[in-house]
């Protein structure tokens, strides 16, 4: 996950695709991966090239949110939700660093617009 946020964070191609397809509300954890197969070459390339697929990816960035959103998910009698937060928690700074960098591919490009003057 590390290695396919810094490489898809370098390539301005696959943000715009990415940035498109996380605008439509319709988008859910469950389809985020087929939707990004369907609609982001480019991003799936970055995802072949760092051999990991946008449906694991998908898992891993929903469960590190799951886990940042629920205190109670360690405490959890789902054994995977509490495996997913213990694994989060010893790995807190490694899993902070990815979801910024997933969050970050959410925000719009610097725009090519001459700044404007005042």
């Amino acid at each position: 996950m590390d290695k396919f946020i810094k490489s898809v964070s370098a390539d301005n191609a696959a943000k715009a695709e990415l940035a498109a397809v996380n605008k439509d509300p319709s988008i859910t954890p469950e389809t985020w991966g087929g939707i990004i197969s369907a609609k982001c070459p480019k991003t799936v390339e970055i995802f072949k090239a760092t051999d990991l697929t946008p449906d694991d990816f998908s898992k891993g960035i929903f469960a590190i949110m799951a886990v940042a959103m629920s205190e109670d998910m360690a405490k959890s009698d789902n054994a995977t939700a509490k495996a997913n937060a213990a694994f989060v928690a010893a790995n807190k700074d490694r899993a902070d660093a990815v979801f910024g960098g997933f969050m970050m591919l959410q925000e719009p490009g610097p725009s090519s617009a001459p700044a404007s003057t005042p």
